[in-house]
């Protein structure tokens, strides 16, 4: 082909193609995009969930008299835990990797005591010996500032040496007098503990030398009490068995009794009941300061469990006068969904959903027994556990 030609053709081509856009330019001038003609379409909002927190991370030290991972396994998945040895407790950077530190009742390592036999202890095959000061310093650092930062502590029996070595401040000063072997029949002093046990509940302590909670009595919160006979000379003494006791940002619980080779139905009951105390004992205490924040003052809490059979658990609390109420649901936020209903006395009801700790507030309620029931809608493991506190003002 002629270059002459081939020149006319693409020029032609070119002509072409300005043509088509400038027909497709008048087409869009036919829909003019001023803003008087234009319909502005408000974007759909959606809001993000609320990140769901991992699951608990629990510790448990090394089963001797106390075998507190025994108890969790059998609690179900949501209970699983590392067992740590006792040199972690020198280390707070390790102990801060756990929401959960069960320091089961046993022996002190080997590492924190000084050469020398101070004689024979309590126990068959026990001896005492002295703590060495620089090693139990180190522990002391690390469990307060576990503790103080948020951390929860559950101790048993032989453990309370420890923990009055590290919390001073959280005794008075009084000699811990030890029990013997014996079963006693303890007063149960809490109400939500009651709903669980009763009044009174008996515990068998297998072995001698057990020691009582005897914390200063304005810093920790009695669940039992119970009169004892000494271990040394007979005599019988009445003190704590189990309490609660607030340090800083955190909680340290502490058991005279503790899981045995075998429990009665009740005892294990009372065992359970320490776990959940445990693993809630966070929100319990948020809980707490919502209601003091609010000018509320707590007067009863219950620790329950669900495992999403859809069957409501239920509490009841007795108001003795017509007065504003605060009913606090609380339970770490790990995919449940949780219903608390709150009936009256006189058929008045109220009922909140949520994923994570619910409040309702009932601002005259009448006098009377009001029922309060939680139903779980979706829980992330069997014994899913929550507390319920109410206060009034």
């Amino acid at each position: 082909m002629p270059i002459s030609r081939r020149v006319a053709l693409d020029g032609g081509i070119a002509v072409a193609l300005a043509i088509a856009l400038g027909v497709v330019f008048l087409a869009d001038r036919g829909h003019p995009s001023d803003s008087a003609n234009t319909t502005n379409v408000t974007p759909e909002i959606v809001t993000p969930p609320e990140p769901v927190a991992p699951p608990l991370r629990l510790a448990v030290t090394p089963p001797k008299y106390d075998d507190m991972g025994k108890l969790l396994d059998q609690l179900g998945t949501g209970f699983r835990h590392t067992e740590i040895p006792l040199e972690t407790l020198e280390d707070a950077s390790k102990l801060a990797e756990y929401d959960v530190i069960f320091l089961t009742c046993g022996f002190d390592s080997r590492h924190w005591l000084l050469p020398g036999d101070l004689g024979q202890a309590e126990r068959p095959g026990v001896h005492r010996a002295k703590y060495n000061d620089e090693m139990m310093a180190r522990v002391r650092d690390a469990l307060r500032s576990y503790v103080g930062g948020g951390g929860t502590l559950y101790a048993s029996d032989w453990r309370l040496t420890l923990i009055r070595l590290c919390f001073e401040e959280l005794f008075d000063g009084e000699d811990i007098v030890e029990g013997s072997k014996q079963t006693l029949v303890a007063d149960v002093v809490d109400d939500g503990l009651r709903d669980v046990l009763g009044s009174k509940v008996e515990l068998k302590f297998d072995l001698a030398g057990w020691k009582p909670a005897r914390f200063a009595a304005d810093k920790a919160k009695p669940y039992l009490r119970g009169e004892y006979e000494a271990n040394v000379g007979g005599a019988r003494t009445t003190a704590p068995l189990l309490i609660t006791v607030p340090f800083e940002k955190g909680t340290i619980i502490f058991t005279s009794f503790h899981n045995e080779k075998v429990n009665s139905e009740l005892e294990t009951k009372l065992l359970r009941f320490l776990v959940f105390a445990a693993v809630t004992a966070k929100e319990t205490s948020a809980a707490q300061q919502t209601m003091l924040s609010g000018g509320f003052s707590p007067k009863k809490q219950s620790l329950l469990s669900a495992s999403g059979d859809a069957q409501p658990v239920t509490s009841t609390f007795k108001n003795d006068k017509r007065r504003p109420l605060r009913f606090v649901l609380s339970f770490t936020n790990q995919g449940a969904e949780l219903v608390l209903a709150i009936r009256g006395p006189n058929g008045e009801t109220s009922e909140r959903a949520g994923a994570s700790t619910i409040t309702v507030d009932v601002p005259d309620a009448a006098q009377g027994e009001w029922t309060c029931a939680i139903t779980a809608r979706k829980v992330p493991y069997p014994n899913f556990p929550f507390s319920l506190s109410v206060g009034s003002n």
